[in-house]
């Protein structure tokens, strides 16, 4: 893997940007000609009529659980990909 070990915001978010190349094979998705979907980046979010896509003013995306505002037991921002949910709803 790529290494980046300079300070400062900006070379964290790429970082961030990089690791999202990779999954666990340790082989560059782009290296294999795959990419990863919506679906299998976020889980049963990327359809639930209770998620909410929120981007941040410097480019971070989020998923907002509107449950979280009515039951505790819903993370207020879950760990994605979300596998299984009690309180998944398909979108109509």
């Amino acid at each position: 893997m790529r290494r980046l070990l300079t300070t400062g915001t900006s070379s964290k978010r790429a970082f961030r940007q990089s690791c999202a190349d990779w999954d666990f094979t340790g082989i560059p998705l782009a290296e294999r000609g795959e990419s990863r979907t919506e679906k299998e980046r976020v889980g049963l979010c990327a359809d639930c009529q209770h998620a909410q896509k929120i981007e941040s003013a410097r480019g971070s995306k989020f998923v907002l659980c509107e449950l979280s505002a009515t039951n505790p037991a819903f993370p207020k921002y879950p760990r994605l990909p979300v596998l299984k949910c009690s309180g998944y709803a398909a979108k109509p």
